[in-house]
């Protein structure tokens, strides 16, 4: 026996069920959304936590700088980018107290290196002046002008040393090549040195060969380097040493020595005797006599290097040190495109 069975639904119940079901996903998408929107923005501010962190402090760092603070360190314990940024901040930190040490050094030395000679110059002149000349002794007269003289010559030399550094900073180095023999470069400054060395019984040698190569140079520029080395050799050697200069003919170039057997130099200080006003520290107080102003040896390096040669030193404390700086034999230009060359 045949049946129909007929099952029916009211519509606005399968729209409640429906629209019950819509608002607990909606519900749960919006707790989701809630909770992510949370978490980002906590995120967010960690991040720019993070992030700001490390600028504010090389504000303040930057700021404490500006204010003379140079001991200003950084520190952000990262090894990103801010943190690269944080490291080369902290280098020109001490960079910076480096140059204001080094300025400081050169106000004193340059204080020193004017006030000296212009202090014996006015009081001999004021002596020479209370009087007149046919009243003072020929011996006071001689010593006066002698010494007037000597500090004039001072003065002047180091004026020089301060215009040379001007256009070695510049980039301008004025070459005037000439035929140049440097085994009489060595030999006439060795006997320039000679009665300075008998005072210190010292001994000085001559090991170049005669027979050099004749070089394309600026005579009066390398004999400025020479007499630069042998003065610093002569300075820093007790009495009784040895001081030996000589020139070897090495293929491409002469290789020059200036070898003492003084107080040496220590090794972490090698690399920084090239540069500007940098003195080894302790020499002064080791040997006495007046303060330099760390000029002569970055002059030097500046006109070895305008001849297209190089110059280094090698040193061993208690034992000497040795200079070299070498020449090239051909008769080309300087490589230091900054050099102008009259030939």
């Amino acid at each position: 026996m045949a049946g129909k069975l007929r099952v029916g639904f009211f519509q606005a119940d399968v729209q409640a069920a429906i629209a019950e079901k819509v608002g607990r996903v909606q519900g749960i998408v919006l707790l989701v959304a809630g909770i992510s929107l949370v978490l980002a923005i906590l995120a967010t501010l960690v991040m720019a936590t993070q992030i700001t962190r490390p600028l504010h402090l090389l504000a303040d760092g930057a700021k404490a700088i500006g204010d003379g603070n140079l001991d200003t360190q950084i520190y952000v314990g990262r090894e990103d980018e801010l943190g690269f940024l944080a490291h080369e901040f902290n280098v020109m930190a001490v960079k910076l107290k480096e140059l204001d040490q080094l300025k400081d050094e050169f106000v004193s030395s340059v204080s020193h290196e004017l006030r000296s000679p212009l202090a014996a110059i006015s009081g001999y002149v004021e002596l020479m002046t209370r009087k007149p000349l046919e009243q003072i002794p020929v011996e006071k007269r001689t010593k006066a002008f002698s010494i007037i003289l000597d500090s004039t010559n001072r003065l002047t030399q180091f004026i020089n040393d301060i215009l040379d550094l001007a256009k070695l900073k510049a980039g301008r180095v004025d070459v005037r090549k000439t035929s140049f023999r440097i085994a009489k470069a060595l030999e006439d400054t060795l006997n320039l040195f000679q009665p300075l060395l008998e005072k210190k019984n010292m001994k000085g040698t001559l090991l170049a060969a005669a027979d050099l190569p004749s070089l394309s140079a600026d005579d009066e520029k390398i004999r400025q380097v020479i007499t630069n080395l042998v003065s610093n050799a002569y300075k820093f050697t007790p009495e009784g040493g040895t001081l030996t200069l000589d020139a070897k003919d090495t293929g491409a170039d002469v290789q020059v020595s200036v070898s003492d057997t003084g107080i040496g130099i220590p090794k972490e200080f090698i690399g920084h005797l090239f540069e500007r006003f940098k003195q080894v520290p302790g020499t002064r107080q080791t040997m006495g006599g007046p303060k330099g102003t760390g000029l002569g040896l970055a002059i030097a390096k500046g006109i070895v290097e305008a001849h297209g040669g190089r110059i280094w030193a090698e040193s061993e404390p208690g034992k000497g040190t040795t200079f070299f700086f070498t020449l090239p034999k051909a008769t080309s230009l300087a490589t230091d495109p900054n050099a102008r060359i009259f030939n």
